[in-house]
């Protein structure tokens, strides 16, 4: 058998297991998919471990677990960032955070397609860096250097409003 057809039979053999374990963790049918989606491309990549491994349904649930924590700690982190920029907000002065938004914006339809991407994945979407450079395969080195400078720009117009990209 070819490692395509055993991955395929593997797939098809546990999927229901691995995404319901992840729909057990996360409570909606939409992000189980996207975590067991990302099981299975995982399992592809790691298949010299995997196709050997003693239990491998137990590395996919394994896999599927830590996934579905990841995707449940950047939830809150982004919900918690939320709730302090909305509090800074509040105590601050809404048509300053008003006006640098719109700058912020401003600047951003100037920039290249590519950096726009990465704000957008990184800032709207709350992706890691990380994520980010796979999402659009190219490097990490690339997607950080394209964030600063966009921050730096945003830094340049805004000196006293630079918390904008702050969180990045």
């Amino acid at each position: 058998m070819t490692e395509t057809s055993d991955l395929a039979s593997l797939y098809r053999a546990t999927y229901g297991f691995v995404s319901h374990k992840a729909k057990k963790l996360l409570g909606n049918d939409a992000d189980a998919r996207e975590v067991a989606q990302e099981v299975y491309l995982r399992a592809q990549e790691s298949w010299s471990v995997l196709s050997i491994h003693e239990s491998p349904i137990g590395w996919l649930l394994t896999t599927a677990t830590r996934l579905a924590i990841d995707r449940l700690r950047r939830a809150k982190t982004r919900e918690r960032s939320a709730h302090l920029l909305a509090d800074e907000r509040k105590g601050g002065d809404l048509e300053s955070a008003v006006e640098a938004t719109m700058i912020v914006e401003a600047l951003l339809r100037e920039e290249s397609e590519m950096t726009q991407l990465i704000v957008c994945h990184v800032l709207l979407a709350g992706m890691t860096q990380d994520e980010t450079a796979l999402a659009l395969s190219i490097s990490r080195k690339t997607v950080q250097r394209h964030l600063e400078a966009m921050k730096e720009k945003c830094r340049t117009l805004l000196p006293a409003k630079s918390e904008v990209l702050g969180h990045v």
